[in-house]
Order: structure tokens, then sequence, then C-alpha cells
């Protein structure tokens, strides 16, 4: 936008970012890791400044639709192959969170934490405070920071009363790395996630 006058004062009308100090209520954040339309690591420039509560969960191989893709974006077709005809992770999250806010039942909190002993590889460190049905650890690949076209692959951690720890390293490619927990509310099934983060290649 023109930086005149009249533009910032339109900016600070319709931008949520310079209302982000009064909007404390609780937030739930849902992004599908493959979605064309925004950087994979997004929510992180923003995370950190985020008032009140906030949970995050990423739909692993789903584009800006939730849905998960069989093969995510594929060139030179009009669309992705869908694995699912409504993004049931993404509803069943939304659907839980409406649950625990208006039943006034407090949300799983979990804390989780990047160390990164060089750009390389990092080891993530999550303690969740409820108990949880499964947990999974994903990661892809790129030759690029850009994972649209990326399949995203989990493996299976036994849930523990302790914190879970995962180390990460990257080969010859861009790795992008997040964990997910599984939850449920009232029998309703729904996953919280980390953020993401991408570690850079080895040279």
């Amino acid at each position: 936008m023109p930086d005149t006058t009249e533009a910032r004062k339109l900016w600070a009308m319709v931008d949520p970012w310079v209302y982000r100090e009064r909007l404390t209520m609780p937030k739930m954040i849902i992004n599908g890791t493959n979605d064309p339309y925004w950087a994979q690591d997004a929510l992180n420039f923003y995370w950190d400044d985020l008032k009140g509560e906030k949970y995050v969960s990423y739909s692993p191989n789903a584009g800006h639709d939730l849905r998960a893709m069989e093969t995510p974006n594929v060139p030179n077709t009009r669309e992705a192959k869908r694995t699912e005809l409504v993004p049931t992770r993404a509803v069943n999250c939304l659907a839980a969170f409406a649950r625990h806010v208006i039943a006034d039942k407090p949300m799983p909190t979990q804390t989780w934490k990047y160390e990164d002993p060089d750009k390389h590889s990092t080891k993530l460190t999550v303690c969740p405070d409820k108990e949880i049905k499964a947990v999974r650890y994903w990661t892809a690949e790129s030759v690029t920071r850009d994972f649209r076209q990326s399949k995203w692959a989990s493996k299976d951690i036994t849930p523990k009363d302790v914190c879970l720890i995962e180390v990460a390293t990257a080969g010859p490619m861009y790795k992008v790395v997040l964990a997910d927990f599984d939850y449920e509310i009232d029998g309703l099934p729904y996953t919280l996630t980390t953020q993401v983060k991408i570690l850079e290649p080895k040279k």
C-alpha cells in the first residue's frame, strides 16, 4: 500500500494485527501443511505475539481447503486428488474447541520447545498436561523451503506421562517437522499440534 496518511489510517482499521492486544479470547488456528497460499512457517511470525489462550492444529498433506491429498499439489493438474470428502480432522478440532469453550471445560495445554544445536538439526520437547490418546511425529522434505508439493510422513510415538523428546536432523534437503497429539472430549476425537520447524540442508 502507498505510504500515505490515508493508507495508514485504512490499514489501522482493517488489519486484525492492530487489535491483537484486545483479542484475548481463546483462539484456535487450523492450517493445512500444504496450503499453496502460505509459507510453511507463516504461523511462527505471529504466534508468540497472540494474547490469551491459543491452540494450533496442522493437517498434514492438506491444502487450503484442509482436506487430505493423496499427492499434494501435483503440478499440471487442475486439482490434487483428495483422499476425503470433508476435512474431518479440521472439523473435529473446531467442534471440540467449541465444546470446550461453550461448556467452560479447560483445553489441554501443552508446551513445546525446539532446541537447535545448529541450523541442520533440532530437538523437540513437548510436555502435554492431560491424558493423550496417541502421539505422532511428522516430517517432510524439499529441495527448497517450498513444501507445497512435499509428502508428509508420520511416526507413532508411545504416549507417556513424561515429556516427549524427538531429535531431527536434515540431510541434503530442507526438512520440516512437527508433532501432534490426539485428545477426546465427550467422545469426539481431535488433534492439536506444535508449531513447525524448518531445518537447513547439509551442504
